[in-house]
């Protein structure tokens, strides 16, 4: 997969679930690693905006983005060009090509998955605020649901969350929460989850 984009990361957790392919959706997580460093903040908008249903979650994601978003128009505003002088074109494709009709249904699991490259984003940025609020989100949302397929996505969330705090001098706030979580991923014999939350809780 030369050109794998977050469309077809979405499409492999889709069929994972589908077939009950585990492996599908830890392809979708390990392509995590390569796409951080191609994400702008405008592709998570449009993902976001595209993809997502119209609910509380999708809301406070975008408003995250767009407060970013105008962030950085600001800082990045260029300077006035002399009279007579055409600005470029400031259109550019991006990396993350993406077709509606891929997202007719989108499952929980593609929620969380989105939510987990947002929070990501803001941790690589160092908006430790937004992060923090971001994985607060992500990770209520993934247990608001009662899906096993849910584990391993659930996990990155977790580490995510666990990141924000630490990056914000907070870590010990969230230590019985993510024990309590380790409780939950042993019983449901969940091993990622067990190591995730032991290497955060450590």
């Amino acid at each position: 997969m030369d050109s794998v984009d977050v469309g077809i990361s979405l499409e492999l957790i889709h069929n994972g679930i589908v077939t009950k392919e585990v492996r599908l959706v830890n392809r979708a997580l390990r392509n995590i690693s390569w796409q951080r460093r191609r994400m702008s903040v405008a592709d998570l908008l449009k993902m976001v905006k595209l993809v997502l249903k119209n609910t509380p979650y999708k809301e406070r994601l975008v408003g995250m983005l767009e407060g970013q978003q105008q962030s950085e128009d600001v800082e990045m505003a260029p300077p006035p060009l002399p009279n007579g002088v055409a600005a470029p074109s400031s259109h550019s494709p991006s990396p993350f090509p993406f077709h509606e009709h891929h997202f007719d249904i989108i499952m929980p699991e593609c929620e969380i998955y989105l939510g987990i490259l947002v929070v990501t984003h803001f941790v690589d940025k160092k908006l430790t605020q937004k992060a923090v609020s971001g994985a607060d989100l992500v990770v209520s949302r993934a247990k608001s649901y009662n899906r096993r397929s849910l584990d391993p996505l659930a996990a990155r969330a977790y580490f995510c969350l666990s990141r924000a705090y630490e990056l914000d001098g907070r870590l010990s706030e969230i230590r019985e929460d993510l024990m309590a979580a380790y409780r939950t991923a042993s019983l449901h014999h969940d091993l990622v989850g067990q190591a995730t939350q032991l290497k955060t809780c450590c």
